[in-house]
């Protein structure tokens, strides 16, 4: 009967409920359940070729929520861009959790030694956070990174494989990053030459997420911006030459 209602091409060879129904609709015997499962599942063409739907990703993990600036740090990298007069063509970026405040440095290359001297970089910039998040990639996982963590009780975490979203911060200012920085790249400027304006816009500018400036919210006030000190006059009446002073 099992042979009928499974094996035969009318059957189909289909799953334990398909066979469960169809048997049911014209039999029964004890443990009927427990025996076409057990049939279904020694059915060694089913084996083979039937898609496995467990899901194998990693649940979503909760990482520690900021109570102060500088406390919890998500960084990344993003490129490879041109490579630039320095030999650059990656940059590390991270974003403080709290002020959602942005931090780039460029990088020659993404090994470990290179990202280990920006992470560092940022340290000293910044004070030493609690936790550093990063996804998975060799240049975070590596004894490099692990012995410079474990140096300044810095705790180390990892966001899920194949879950971009848990990087949501880095992400969405990679987006944005490239944005600026292309409408330079297209007026001929270097793109490094570039970076920490675009990166100081970025700082300047309210984030969607909190409605304030990441600025703002770390020194209690708005940045200086170059047009304050013209006390009203005219963006037409400016000088070219002095506003290429903040620009270059």
């Amino acid at each position: 009967m099992l042979k009928v209602v499974h094996d035969l091409p009318l059957g189909g060879h289909c799953g334990f409920n398909n066979t469960l129904e169809r048997a049911k609709e014209h039999f029964f015997f004890p443990r009927m359940g427990e025996i076409i499962s057990d049939y279904v599942q020694s059915c060694h063409l089913c084996q083979i070729r039937k898609v496995f739907n467990k899901k194998t990703k990693q649940e979503i993990v909760v990482f520690p929520t900021p109570a102060e600036p500088f406390q919890v740090w998500q960084m990344d990298l993003c490129g490879p861009y041109p490579v630039s007069v320095n030999g650059n063509t990656f940059v590390f970026t991270a974003v403080d959790m709290f002020t959602k405040l942005s931090f780039a440095y460029p990088l020659r290359n993404k090994d470990a030694i290179t990202v280990c001297e920006a992470i560092y970089t940022m340290f000293t910039t910044y004070g030493i956070c609690q936790n550093l998040i990063s996804d998975r990639g060799s240049e975070f996982t590596n004894k490099c990174t692990a012995e410079l963590c474990k140096l300044l009780e810095v705790t180390q975490e990892f966001t899920p494989a194949f879950a971009h979203h848990c990087l949501g911060a880095c992400e969405r200012q990679h987006r944005t990053l490239a944005e600026r920085l292309t409408s330079d790249v297209l007026k001929g400027k270097p793109w490094e030459n570039e970076l920490y304006s675009v990166v100081f816009s970025m700082n300047s500018s309210v984030n969607n997420s909190i409605d304030f400036y990441p600025f703002e919210i770390l020194y209690g006030k708005r940045p200086n911006f170059p047009l304050k000190r013209f006390n009203g006059e005219s963006f037409k009446d400016i000088p070219v030459d002095i506003l290429c002073i903040f620009t270059n």
